[in-house]
């Protein structure tokens, strides 16, 4: 039913060393018998503790599993926010988010966690029909994978997917139905044209789409096709029009305050097509053309950029009452920062208070300073452009690209097994080169997703290394 369970696997309680002393019979029967009377008591105590150990077994199970259940249950979340509108003037558009279980990983090391994912309006204002929101296939001839690179102690993968089934609720609960004001069009006087009585409408009758599969990896908005109706009056004339608009700009997924932000940029194309109604006033076309590209269109994107496309609320971990003498306690999931991979958003993220504030909340590791966040291992993490530093450019290039790759082979027949690749690729790197610690994490990472991700047999699969696990080593390495 898409919910979890957890089970304690193996519980086992032992109780060691348990032995009775100083035995005072009952009736006053001392000396000698006492130690009688303690013999065999220890003698019998021994299967009593193994019982004991039995049983407290099986109370972990029964008090520990349906805690942990309900503890990594509360990030399965229903939210409830608001997408901005185009409308300048308008009001966010109420979207309801809610997730399950799709699959659950956990080894040694760590844990998986994915989830299904629905949105949908508070209520549907599009006029337009739709099969339904678009994913990303046929980007090219590779695969969408969802690879974390376990840099972070948590990481959450967002698939444009599932971005744009976001998008896609706004679009039906209104986000680009609306009347256009005179105001929106800023300086830009109407009256000098010979322009009044606007009545204007403006319908999305397609959903707003992002994608990465275009020019240089980009992660793009497409929103087209805009359709205008537009009546006014012109120089004392009726003038009825339609238009088409369609436009592009990147988009940017940032994380931080307790959110996942979206932010549009310079819009990079405008397609336009303009249709007077009246035969006799179609000179007047290239001229609404250039009204609309110059005015109209960055009066509605001027308020989507930066992160003021809105934002998804990250969820709160509550573990008000899951343990005893725990009434109210919500943990928060503090973002650090985002990556991309094909075809997602990566963001490395901490429970608790980010420590790059300088609060006092460490991270897992137990590291109270704040200053660095490490992993599970308790290694630090490699920061951004770790081997840019001129020490370790000068070993990398010294060493070569061949030579690089052939300590990579070496270090993998030792690491290929290991319970933390991680962590054994960076410190056989560092062995082997003399590369700083940070530095050799990268290449650390870049290993541990080769043979997590990439293997056919034995043979690593170059197109899948330059897909998935090259990225994880350019963003941190900044080479």
């Amino acid at each position: 039913n898409h919910e979890l369970e957890a089970q304690v696997v193996d519980a086992d309680a032992q109780i060691n060393n348990a032995q009775v002393s100083n035995v005072d019979a009952e009736g006053g029967i001392t000396g000698l018998f006492d130690g009688i009377v303690e013999d065999q008591i220890n003698a019998a105590i021994g299967d009593f503790a193994g019982e004991l150990g039995s049983i407290l077994g099986d109370e972990v199970d029964a008090i520990l599993a349906p805690n942990i259940a309900e503890t990594l249950s509360q990030l399965a979340f229903d939210l409830e926010f608001g997408i901005p509108s185009f409308n300048p003037e308008g009001e966010d558009v109420a979207i309801q988010l809610t997730t399950d279980f799709d699959q659950i990983n956990f080894v040694e090391t760590h844990g998986d966690l994915i989830f299904r994912t629905l949105a949908f309006p508070a209520e549907i204002l599009s006029p337009w029909g739709s099969l339904g929101v678009l994913s990303r296939t046929g980007c090219g001839d590779e695969i969408h994978q969802m690879i974390l690179p376990g840099l972070d102690t948590m990481e959450i993968g967002l698939a444009d997917d599932a971005v744009n089934q976001i998008l896609f609720s706004a679009w039906r609960g209104g986000m680009v139905e609306f009347d256009v004001d005179e105001s929106m069009l800023g300086d830009f006087d109407l009256a000098t044209f010979g322009v009044s009585d606007l009545v204007a409408h403006i319908s999305g009758m397609l959903a707003p789409v992002v994608s990465d599969c275009g020019e240089g990896d980009v992660l793009r908005m497409h929103l087209g096709d805009l359709r205008m109706d537009a009546t006014m009056n012109f120089s004392g004339s009726p003038l009825d029009v339609v238009i088409y608009v369609a436009v592009t700009a990147p988009l940017t997924i940032g994380a931080e305050d307790g959110m996942i932000s979206l932010g549009l940029e310079e819009v990079e194309t405008v397609q336009l097509e303009v249709t007077v109604q009246q035969d006799d006033m179609l000179a007047y076309e290239p001229l609404l053309a250039t009204l609309i590209e110059t005015s109209l269109i960055p009066s509605l994107l001027e308020g989507l950029s930066g992160d003021g496309f809105g934002g998804i609320p990250l969820p709160e971990v509550d573990l008000s009452g899951a343990f005893e003498e725990i009434d109210d306690l919500k943990i928060e999931i503090s973002p650090l920062g985002t990556s991309r991979t094909p075809g997602n958003t990566i963001i490395g993220a901490v429970i608790g208070p980010n420590p790059e504030t300088g609060d006092e909340t460490g991270d897992e590791t137990g590291d109270e300073t704040g200053d660095e966040t490490g992993d599970e291992t308790g290694e630090p993490e490699p920061a951004p452009g770790a081997c840019t530093n001129p020490e370790d450019l000068g070993i990398i290039q010294e060493i070569g690209p061949s030579g690089i790759e052939s300590i990579g082979t070496d270090c993998g027949a030792g690491c290929f097994v290991a319970g933390d690749k991680n962590a054994c690729f960076a410190d056989c790197y560092q062995d082997a080169t003399g590369l700083s610690s940070e530095c050799s994490g990268c290449y650390g990472a870049m290993g541990a997703c080769v043979v997590d991700n990439c293997l056919n047999g034995f043979t690593p699969d170059q197109g899948c290394i330059d897909t998935v696990c090259q990225p994880i080593f350019d963003e941190c390495s900044g080479l």
